[in-house]
């Protein structure tokens, strides 16, 4: 093939061959326009985050901080959203005070709108006022006492209706014991939480024949519950059932406490025991080894409820403490690895949401627990309803819009989550154990979602929220006196 074959060849074919290159320059230069429309069109979206790496609450709410970003960006990525989030964090040191402080700096110097995080009900109610004054919105992925109706506020955490009592009432109906104790920090949620428990006690007497011998209230950051615990193995030393309410670093220093006292209860040996090493062998085989089997399965003596826990400290540092606990939760890693839920269901997307989960929990070695979740569902509520004020042409910085355009339900992981009028999400139900590899058992389950009910307080009854009114129940109600009279049933 010579030269001059080559330039015969080109000048017989050149309005093809010029038309060719054209259409590749002409391509080349189109999608180097698109890319910099895109760059420049691109929207920022502001997101205040609200969250500690310190406190009592630390790790937990820093784990939540940490799966946001990323659900974020997937969820910009799952619905085709031309934007970029910038975060605005710092450690608030689980203080309700800085929590107030942030958001206004934030939205003061930042001009943020949305904001995800608060761990407690009292950094939640703090904030609130705030998030009124320059119609901000806050997505809560926490479970809390309910009596809160807004529309400054989204909740994916779950309802005591949700949670707490489905949980309590599973143990009730399994277990005899008469006895029932309750163990909380002197909180909002959690006084509410004890309420709704003695209710359900009083309310179902006839059932379930149930009798609260104590309902012990500590300060945020006590770490000795001796007291606690010495009433229970005294009074009820064939057993008991226990609702522990506590959360963060002191639920964790509680488990370890009852752990080594029951521990220590059961193993006093008789010196006959010492001075005879077969009958010490004997006591070994009949009492410790079966001891031992209980790391199988709840303790059978002292069964005890537990709601709110840090599935990564629970499964590794706590493991061989929580061999007496139920866990109560809406969402476990086994989920990721059982495909509990059918994945096809209703959204393509679940296949791309469940590797992105597996993904997650693989590159940071933790497992994702239940509030990790819920904020990970916040993250696609909130993505979706951006591409509907996108597609409508609409400001995504407006908050009114957000309300008026908000996704009415999402299909993921868990199942199908509905969010309701009043601003809280349908969830399922699940109650767990651990076994001695530290997987959860998941030894019941509703495959239905229970809808939302919050309730709110007003004038010495609770009633049903309705977000039409919910100028009532702002952030005027943050005191509250509750009379078992008016509790849900």
């Amino acid at each position: 093939m010579n030269k001059s074959f080559l330039i015969k060849n080109f000048n017989k074919h050149k309005y093809i061959y010029t038309s060719i290159i054209f259409i590749l320059i002409f391509s080349l230069l189109a999608f180097v326009i698109y890319f910099i429309y895109k760059k420049i069109t691109k929207k920022t979206i502001y997101i205040g985050c609200l969250y500690s790496s310190t406190g009592n609450n630390g790790v937990e709410s820093y784990d939540n901080y940490l799966i946001l970003k990323e659900s974020l960006n997937y969820g910009a990525k799952r619905f085709n959203l031309n934007i970029r989030y910038e975060f605005f964090y710092k450690d608030l040191s689980d203080n309700p005070d800085n929590y107030y402080k942030w958001v206004e700096e934030c939205i003061k110097k930042y001009n943020v709108k949305y904001f995800f995080g608060c761990w407690t009900s009292v950094q939640r109610k703090k904030v609130l006022p705030l998030l009124e004054k320059y119609n901000a919105r806050l997505f809560y992925s926490v479970s809390y006492e309910g009596l809160e109706c807004t529309n400054n506020i989204y909740h994916f955490g779950a309802l005591p209706n949700q949670l707490l009592r489905p949980c309590t009432l599973y143990i009730f109906s399994k277990y005899n014991y008469k006895d029932i104790y309750i163990i909380k920090e002197n909180i909002l949620k959690q006084n509410i939480f004890s309420k709704i428990v003695e209710s359900i006690i009083e309310n179902n007497k006839d059932v379930y024949d149930k009798k609260l011998i104590l309902n012990k209230s500590y300060n945020l950051g006590e770490k000795k519950f001796t007291e606690f615990i010495n009433t229970i193995l005294t009074k009820s030393p064939k057993g008991a059932i226990i609702v522990n309410l506590l959360d963060g670093q002191m639920y964790y220093d509680f488990i370890k406490e009852f752990w080594t006292s029951i521990t220590n209860v059961n193993h006093k040996l008789d010196k006959k025991y010492l001075s005879d090493p077969n009958l010490f062998l004997d006591y070994y085989d009949s009492v410790i080894m079966e001891e031992e089997k209980l790391f199988t399965q709840p303790h059978n003596k002292y069964p005890s409820i537990s709601l709110a826990v840090q599935e990564n400290n629970i499964r590794k540092d706590y493991l061989k403490y929580n061999f007496h606990n139920y866990f109560c939760t809406n969402f476990t890693s086994e989920i990721l690895e059982n495909s509990i839920y059918q994945l096809n269901e209703g959204d393509e997307n679940n296949s791309k949401d469940l590797k992105f989960l597996i993904d997650y929990k693989t590159k940071n070695k933790k497992p994702i627990g239940n509030s990790q979740y819920s904020t990970f569902t916040s993250a696609l509520f909130f993505s979706k309803t951006l591409k509907e004020l996108i597609k409508n042409n609409l400001d995504i910085n407006n908050t009114d819009y957000y309300d008026n355009f908000k996704s009415q339900f999402i299909y993921s992981v868990g199942g199908k989550h509905d969010m309701i009028k009043n601003n809280h999400i349908s969830k399922n139900f699940l109650i767990n154990y651990l076994d001695e590899s530290g997987k959860f058992i998941i030894e019941y389950q509703n495959y239905k979602n229970i809808d939302p009910k919050p309730y709110f307080f007003l004038k010495d009854k609770f009633i049903n929220c309705n977000i039409k009114s919910h100028k009532l129940f702002g952030s005027n109600n943050t005191t509250l006196t509750v009379n078992n009279e008016y509790l849900p049933q």
